[in-house]
């Protein structure tokens, strides 16, 4: 008997830590996913994010940039603190690996506040 194997590795950029929030992003890569399977039925990736697609300033929350995140180069969607599928995989005929990108856009916000903004997204591979 063969496990299941489903397993997720991030690597992330500079860009997502030195993110331009004055003068927005547009497409801009902040992460490669590593996908690995062996599930004949395939699987689906969902992303959540912690502040619902937005990135708060650390400091004083009233400072908010609403973003939209683009994975594997699908359509941008704006993230939830639900589960969201961006992926799925319908079926594989042998264990496979595939790497997708995150980009990241936002509109500038020229009257943003001095500080750190932060959001945490999580992804989860799911078998199908």
């Amino acid at each position: 008997m063969i496990a299941v194997v489903n397993d997720l590795s991030v690597s992330s950029y500079s860009e997502a830590t030195n993110l331009d929030i004055i003068g927005g992003e547009n497409g801009t890569l902040i992460a490669d996913i590593s996908e690995l399977s062996n599930n004949p039925d395939g699987y689906t990736i969902q992303l959540t994010s912690t502040n619902n697609g937005k990135l708060i300033n650390t400091t004083n929350s009233i400072y908010q940039v609403s973003y939209q995140i683009s994975y594997d180069n699908g359509a941008y969607l704006s993230p939830i603190n639900t589960p969201n599928t961006v992926k799925n995989i319908y079926f594989l005929n042998q264990k496979t690996t595939d790497v997708s990108p995150i980009k990241i856009r936002f509109s500038p916000y020229v009257n943003a506040g001095s500080g750190s903004y932060e959001d945490s997204i999580t992804l989860s591979i799911v078998a199908n």
